[in-house]
């Protein structure tokens, strides 16, 4: 990675400063480092004086102050050559800043070492110093701190090259919000034509989010392990954490700022719709032809079929059907519809084609599609009555996925440092590793359980290696446990939750390194596919020998979870159609398809019939 490519392709560059805060120390030098890698920065950068060259006079209180701090965090030029090396070694560009021509010369040829050099505010008139660095063909920052509009035109008017960009600059430390005057930048980019960026000692990290949708193409920013730390800068540094906010808000600025045009309901306000919407249930049992009235329901939640919404779309709606008292009022019940066609339900079984289930209602579903396969989806709730069901068919398949909760207020942790969650996860897993094992018993085949398992409570190669042994300590000849892949975005009590694991080209890796066996979830890995922008086919064959089934629907942006089938670009119906010719089950999981009377379902098993069908 090169710092001109990164300016010339558009790309935010955020640089984490070590400044003084590594307090001259190759030890902490090397943590600051560590940490703005994990943040996730482009860059780190370092300062340089030669000591010996650096205050003439020491009679002024702020000189005294900072000629005090200048030696306490003095770092060799061998230091910052090492300290270098290890963070290119990471992939990590490394830039420095120079105060006089004379610190340049101590590095000699070994100058070449650096990505970026940067000029600070205090040296803007310095030309002999800038155009020194300039002639190294590496991009030149320059901030514009301290100095007057003259003096910044004389300055940047007389740079004999091009490879260098103005950084703005409000020299306090820290610089309080009211005092960023972040306008500036656009007056900048316009007065000289060229990318710009911004030089932040802000108290807020967050004006920095500011400035890069103001057009800043580069973010420097004093790193540091406490901004309670004895020393300048650290009050106005950032930690690793902060630095992290701001490279989000970067990766996810274009979706931020989306949104012009029709409004579309993200997938975590649909499922906040349904749970704390409303609609009608019936108040008393209804013959069909009966006039629907607002009087003869209530108005209760869930939302899982007409609200209001009805009387505005119909202007006497009635029944086509019977409605029996509580039954929520949905399209099935003031529609006529043609039934599932045997076609398409043959089609499914021979392509291995399953339903999601609920224990309530697997004889309703199992009655009206007559399938072969099946997948029981539990919620914590339902783990104490696994024990009641004992109506399997021993010619069917049967798979089963762990919730994804273990309370009403915490996800399934295993390895959780919280003894409840992960004694309520561990419970969870036994009482369905049971079940799975009565269901073996029936149809003397391995039933496989899939988890969503998402939480990493330390390291991504640590939670890789928990749960490898975990798949392998609870994986028998009647059971197979395994993992599932997981979108970007997960939609998790109510709110949005990027997750950090099985759900990128990189856990690839993992996965095999591992030896783990996984379910694929298409609608997941489109969405995964439209927000790293990976490539889907790629992950699918890599993982083949390791996907032991499949789950399947369409999915729209990041997270339009669920999608029907209709709905698939060319490329992804190639991947659904390699996926239907596999020997392997498949689980339909269209977005409430078990709603009105499974329709969702329906119409599902149809398209798929529709679209892939060539018999």
């Amino acid at each position: 990675m090169k710092f001109a490519d990164c300016i010339d392709g558009g790309n935010v560059i955020v640089i984490a400063e070590i400044g003084i805060n590594h307090e001259g120390s190759l030890s902490i030098a090397q943590d600051l480092i560590e940490a703005a890698i994990k943040s996730g920065v482009d860059a780190i950068k370092f300062q340089y004086r030669n000591l010996g060259n650096t205050y003439a006079l020491k009679n002024e209180i702020g000189d005294e102050i900072l000629s005090e701090e200048i030696s306490r965090n003095y770092l060799s030029v061998n230091d910052i050559l090492e300290m270098t090396k290890f963070a290119q070694k990471c992939n990590i560009m490394v830039g420095i800043s120079f105060f006089d021509v004379g610190d340049v010369l101590d590095f000699e040829e070994k100058i070449e070492i650096f990505d970026f050099f940067k000029i600070p505010s205090a040296e803007i008139t310095n030309l002999v110093l800038i155009n020194k660095l300039v002639s190294f063909n590496k991009y030149v920052l320059i901030s514009t701190g301290t100095a007057d509009e003259a003096t910044l035109k004389y300055s940047l008017s007389h740079i004999k090259g091009d490879n260098w960009l103005p950084l703005h600059c409000i020299s306090n430390y820290p610089t309080a919000s009211y005092n960023s005057k972040l306008g500036y930048i656009k007056h900048l980019r316009n007065t000289w034509n060229r990318p710009v960026g911004y030089s932040s000692h802000d108290s807020n990290w967050s004006i920095n989010c500011a400035a890069i949708l103001l057009g800043a193409q580069v973010i420097e920013r004093h790193i540091t392990l406490n901004k309670k730390s004895k020393g300048l800068d650290h009050s106005s540094s950032s930690t690793s954490d902060e630095f992290e906010l701001i490279i989000d808000f970067i990766r996810n600025k274009d979706r931020i700022l989306s949104g012009f045009g029709d409004r579309v309901p993200n997938q975590g306000e649909l499922i906040n719709l349904q749970n704390l919407g409303r609609s009608f249930y019936a108040a008393k049992d209804m013959p069909a032809g009966s006039a629907v009235l607002a009087k003869d329901f209530k108005y209760l939640s869930p939302k899982v079929g007409f609200g209001f919404e009805l009387f505005a779309n119909i202007d006497s709606p009635v029944l086509v059907k019977d409605i029996k008292a509580g039954q929520v009022l949905t399209p099935f019940y003031i529609k006529n519809r043609e039934l599932l066609s045997d076609r398409a339900i043959d089609f499914c079984n021979s392509m291995s084609v399953g339903l999601p289930i609920r224990l309530h209602d697997y004889t309703t579903i199992n009655n009206m599609f007559h399938l072969q396969n099946y997948e029981f989806h539990l919620s914590y709730g339902e783990i104490n009555n696994l024990k009641e069901i004992n109506d399997f068919n021993k010619n069917a398949n049967y798979t089963i996925h762990l919730p994804d909760y273990c309370s009403a207020n915490q996800l399934m942790d295993p390895f959780s440092a919280s003894v409840s969650q992960k004694e309520k996860s561990i419970e969870v897993i036994k009482e369905t590793l049971e079940f799975a094992e009565k269901i073996s018993d029936v149809t003397g085949k391995q039933t496989g359980i899939v988890g969503s398992f998402s939480v990493v409570n330390s390291t991504i190669d640590q939670f890789y290696f928990q749960y490898s042994n975990l798949l392998a300590e609870n994986t028998s000849q009647k059971v197979n446990l395994v993992m599932q892949w997981l979108p970007p975005i997960a939609w998790y009590f109510g709110g949005s939750v990027q997750l950090q694991v099985l759900n990128k080209f990189s856990d690839v890796t993992y996965l095999l390194d591992h030896e783990i066996d996984i379910v694929m979830d298409t609608s997941h890995l489109i969405m995964g596919k439209n927000y790293y922008d990976f490539d889907e086919l790629g992950i699918v064959e890599k993982l083949k020998s390791q996907i032991k089934w499949f789950h399947i629907s369409g999915a729209s942006g990041i997270d339009g979870e669920g999608r029907g089938f209709a709905t698939l670009t060319r490329g992804e119906s190639k991947l659904m159609s390699d996926i239907l010719k596999s020997d392997k089950i498949k689980i339909i999981e269209v977005w409430q398809g078990h709603l009105d009377n499974y329709y969702g379902f329906q119409n599902a098993i149809e398209t798929l019939d529709q679209e892939f069908n060539y018999g």
